[in-house]
């Protein structure tokens, strides 16, 4: 059987050297219509790993390819586009849901179904409420829904369970399995295992800013159990 195409590919990233939780060396393949977590300790580099992959901070050395392409030959915006973060704090930035996710997509020159992209992270919102109204786990699904308003090929995903009720954790990590299955490539940081759990796959173990090795949700959870 072929190999899995790489979507995401990162070779020995390093990140600034003024960066007190500094990345260095850090390398993974994520294929497309793949999962990838990124496991590991509070001042691990999970945040700076997520940072210098969004274009949010400079690397000190290392090389990433989205497609087979480097991320030098994308201007910043359209990378940012096609590999789109989404933060651990939903944060609201408009009056109205259909606000929160048209303008997004204005930016880039392009229109959106605001009930249908609700309906595809199964928000059962009215497009007109006020976002800032809606539950963590609500706002949570609209952040996300606000990243595939502008058709992303890959979605980062810092901490998407943290601080959410466990029904609404399982909404998300549904999400999360509805985003692979539609073909994105997904790269879920986190430190609960419980993402681990609902979400089987590969696993990046990082510490001290160093990938410490790969392994598999089924391995580590197996080596983790008392």
């Amino acid at each position: 059987m072929a190999a899995e195409r790489a979507l995401l590919s990162v070779r020995d990233l390093s990140g600034p050297r003024v960066d007190p939780d500094r990345l260095r060396d850090v390398s993974f393949d994520l294929p497309q219509g793949g999962l990838l977590h990124v496991h590991g300790p509070s001042g691990s580099g999970k945040t700076t790993l997520l940072r210098l992959l969004a274009r949010l901070a400079p690397s000190a050395s290392g090389e990433v390819w989205l497609d087979g392409a480097p991320m030098a030959s994308f201007p910043a915006p359209e990378w940012r586009r096609r590999v789109a973060l989404v933060f651990q704090e939903p944060s609201v930035l408009e009056a109205t849901v259909r606000d929160e996710l048209e303008s997004p997509a204005r930016l880039h020159g392009r229109t959106v179904d605001v009930e249908a992209l609700l309906g595809s992270v199964g928000l059962d919102v009215g497009p007109e409420r006020d976002p800032s109204r809606l539950s963590g786990g609500e706002r949570k699904r609209l952040t996300i829904a606000r990243s595939l308003a502008v058709d992303p090929d890959v979605v980062m995903l810092d901490e998407p369970t943290s601080s959410i009720d466990p029904e609404r954790r399982e909404e998300v990590h549904a999400l999360v399995r509805r985003l692979v299955a539609d073909g994105l490539g997904v790269l879920v940081v986190s430190h609960l295992v419980e993402d681990l759990e609902a979400l089987p796959g590969p696993v990046l173990l990082l510490g001290a800013g160093r990938a410490v090795r790969s392994t598999t949700t089924e391995a580590f959870l197996a080596e983790a159990a008392p």
